[in-house]
């Protein structure tokens, strides 16, 4: 810290070591002076605040639609018609979509969470 006040300068070395600051604080500025000059005021450190968080955007859904009769759509664990059936769904149930292959949507299960593949002809955008 410099003490401004004994030769415009800011004065020699012997000057500023032997200049005694005194300080307090006066309307969020810090005030600072010496015994030979007028009072020196600094300005606060600004701070620098985080972000807010930001959630991520939600996943597209889908809705299971009455097609061909049904009142029911078949998820499969892969993306094949002959793939083994994991669970069946009734008709408007939503789903939420991980990917698609082709014809067929990736969704989690809602009644146990697990994933599988539900063809898109039997869904509603």
């Amino acid at each position: 810290m410099r003490c401004f006040g004994h030769d415009g300068r800011g004065g020699g070395r012997a000057r500023r070591e032997a200049c005694v600051l005194t300080g307090g604080v006066l309307l969020g500025l810090t005030l600072l002076a010496c015994a030979r000059t007028a009072p020196v005021l600094e300005a606060p450190e600004p701070r620098v605040e985080a972000p807010a968080p930001q959630s991520p955007p939600p996943l597209p859904t889908v809705t299971v639609a009455a097609k061909k009769g049904r009142t029911y759509a078949n998820i499969r664990l892969f993306p094949d018609g002959a793939s083994p059936l994991i669970a069946r769904v009734p008709v408007g149930t939503t789903l939420v979509t991980l990917g698609r292959d082709g014809e067929w949507y990736q969704v989690q299960v809602p009644t146990t969470g697990q994933l599988g593949w539900i063809r898109v002809v039997y869904l509603e955008e």
